[in-house]
Formats: structure tokens, sequence, C-alpha cells
């Protein structure tokens, strides 16, 4: 049976093949970033203003941003290193850890996603080491089943928070309420999913830090801390969407 050291180690040397992959379908002419088209409420003093009660904002106008995406290339690099003998050795040795067969194909698909998209993304050697380590680190905390630390910022809507920020401990969860930042009000949607409007503006936001064993715990957490703030007032209180935050 095969040790999370061992893996970490070969999925080492997996890395070396995914750069390497990169740079020949660079040099083919195979891989490009693609530019992608996107709408967002501008942040600026013609859009929001400070209030009372946080930043608020006073214009609902559109405008288009083109962001370079490489999604379509990361989708080109897995597929051929999926193809590999190295990929399928190494879907053989997670077979032999505490994962299940569904659970290791998924992480290993889904550590070759990330790096194959930072490794196109950048050539900087230190941003790259930075975030490999990131990765295999949480492939070694999935190995030997340890629990993650895991940060989420939620918009609420339906709460306006005092100036000083509300916190508080529930089930095992740090919770800090705040009020809303300009920082907050950053929104963008690809045009090919824009919808016919955009979310309405949180009025509240809502950092929760716990220490899950899977990725739902925090959607529970989410829902329990809703509960305790709508205690606390009369009126209802809604989650708009959250985020996972490093």
């Amino acid at each position: 049976m095969a040790t999370a050291d061992d893996i970490i180690g070969v999925l080492r040397e997996f890395v070396k093949k995914i750069d390497e992959t990169i740079v020949d379908g660079k040099r083919e002419g195979l891989l490009r970033a693609t530019e992608e088209v996107y709408t967002r409420y501008p942040i600026d003093e013609r859009s929001i203003q400070q209030t009372d009660f946080g930043v608020e904002r006073k214009n609902f106008a559109l405008e288009e941003i083109v962001k370079e995406s490489w999604f379509y290339a990361t989708r080109a690099v897995v597929w051929r290193l999926q193809e590999s003998e190295a990929y399928a050795a190494i879907v053989k040795m997670f077979n032999g850890t505490v994962l299940d067969e569904a659970k290791a194909k998924r992480l290993l698909g889904s550590f070759a996603h990330r790096v194959s998209y930072r490794f196109l993304e950048t050539n900087d050697d230190a941003q790259r080491a930075e975030f490999l380590s990131q990765q295999l680190e949480a492939v070694r905390k999935h190995l030997v089943e340890e629990s993650f630390q895991h940060l989420s910022e939620v918009r609420l809507i339906g709460l306006v928070a005092p100036a000083k920020f509300i916190e508080f401990e529930a089930n095992d969860t740090r919770v800090l309420v705040r009020r809303v930042t300009a920082d907050d009000l950053i929104e963008e949607q690809p045009e090919f999913v824009r919808r016919e409007d955009f979310p309405p503006t949180p009025t509240a936001i809502l950092r929760l830090s716990r220490v899950i064993e899977c990725e739902y715990e925090i959607q529970h957490a989410v829902w329990q801390a809703i509960t305790i703030l709508r205690l606390f007032r009369v009126g209802s209180i809604r989650e708009l969407s959250y985020k996972k935050r490093d």
C-alpha cells in the first residue's frame, strides 16, 4: 500500500510531465490563452457611496472588460496527461490508499487541472513553487484523512451590520459579521452566462472559519450562523452566495 509520502513524491515527478506537456503544446501552437468578455459593476466614486450603515451602490450601470483565460488550454493539457502511462500509474497508486476509487480519481483530476492552469498562467518559478506546495499539502491531507481549516465569506441580505463587527463562536465555528466594503461589491460575470440582472447588493458580510472534513459541512455552518443571527432581529436574513477564502 502506497504511503502519502510515496504519492507526494510521485506527484512531484508528475508535475515535470505537466510542465513538459505545456512547453510542447505552446511550441506547437496548440495551447493559447483565449479572451473572455466579462460584465461587472464599476467600483468608483460615481458608482458607490459611503452611508451611515456602510458602503452601498448608487449606480447600476454595467461595464465590459476582457480577461485572459487558460480554461480550454487546461482541458487540452489534462486530456493529454490522462492518456499517459504516468497518469494511469498514479491512479493505480491512489487506489491503494484510504480513498475509494471515485474520490481518488476526482482528487488526481483536480490536482492535474489546478496545477496545469497555474503553470499555463505563469512562468514565474516562485509563484509556481508556492502554488504547487499548497496543492501537494491538500492532497496529503486527503490521504491521511486530516481535517481542513476552511474559511468562507458569505454575502447576506436583510441584515445591516453595526459599525463594530459582531463576533461569536458556535458549534466549533468562528463567526464574524461585518459591514460591506467597496471590495465586497466587486462582482464579475462571463458574458456567455450574463443574466438580465445582477444579484441584489449585499447588506452585510458573514465570515466563517471552521475545521472540516467535507466541503458540505461549511454550508451547514452557514445555515446555523444565519439561524443564530435571525434570533437577534425582526425580519428575515438570507444568503446571496458564499465563497472559499485562502
